[in-house]
């Protein structure tokens, strides 16, 4: 809803908006990302990460993917994706709040492409956050990393 936003956001959605980004279906009531009635889209998220991975993505994009914690490695997904052949080929970042887990990132495939990816998880039991990690990484992450998909 762009008119909860102070000045600076609205133009920056329409920025957003106007590179080509699909932001239907995005609310942000804050800043930080805990309001309960934001949203955003995997579809969103996709986007944003293929584009700071693509070509067009400049020394921010490179930045961005750069920084975000490798599997099986180092931060957040340190002791995720072990054993799986996304480790050590998926950059993401990881998020929960308490029914909702996602992962967002960049992944090179068996055959040696980079696909963006977004998923996102909610609904589900309280204290089901672990278990929702792991499907995401052994249903959806590690299938597209071994996939020969090109």
């Amino acid at each position: 809803d762009l008119h909860s936003f102070p000045t600076r956001r609205s133009s920056d959605l329409v920025l957003m908006r106007k590179d080509g980004f699909d932001t239907s279906g995005l609310t942000l009531l804050d800043s930080s990302g805990l309001a309960k009635g934001n949203k955003v889209p995997a579809k969103l998220l996709a986007q944003i990460l293929a584009r700071s991975a693509g070509d067009n993505g400049g020394s921010a994009g490179r930045t961005l993917v750069a920084d975000l914690p490798v599997g099986a490695l180092d931060g957040t997904l340190g002791n995720r994706l072990h054993d799986t052949a996304a480790a050590g080929t998926v950059r993401a970042k990881t998020g929960s709040l308490e029914q909702t887990s996602s992962l967002a990132g960049v992944v090179t495939t068996a055959d040696g492409r980079l696909l963006a990816f977004a998923i996102l998880a909610n609904g589900f039991p309280a204290n089901g956050g672990s278990a929702a990690g792991a499907a995401i990484d052994n249903y959806f992450v590690a299938p597209l990393a071994s996939c020969g998909c090109s």
